[in-house]
């Protein structure tokens, strides 16, 4: 059972991702080693693009079985 905090939560959840982004950007243009390669950075991002998808699927999770408890009080 979900309430709005855990929706809040959820949401949330997907600000860590900036930091990541700009982690990347660092590693590739400002940090002490050559720059990443094609192949390396495609793969972060993919990564990256992954791991969003797997927290959005969740958050809406989270939504869904929320709307569903709202409609059953109401029946109740």
């Amino acid at each position: 059972m979900y309430d709005r905090f855990d929706l809040e939560n959820e949401i949330t959840k997907f600000f860590v991702y900036k930091g990541i982004i700009e982690d990347i950007i660092w590693h590739h243009f400002d940090s002490d080693e050559a720059p990443l390669t094609d192949d390396d950075l495609r793969a972060k991002l993919e990564g990256l693009a992954q791991l969003i998808d797997s927290q959005a699927v969740k958050s809406f999770h989270v939504y869904e079985t929320l709307l569903i408890q709202s409609k059953r009080k109401e029946n109740d």
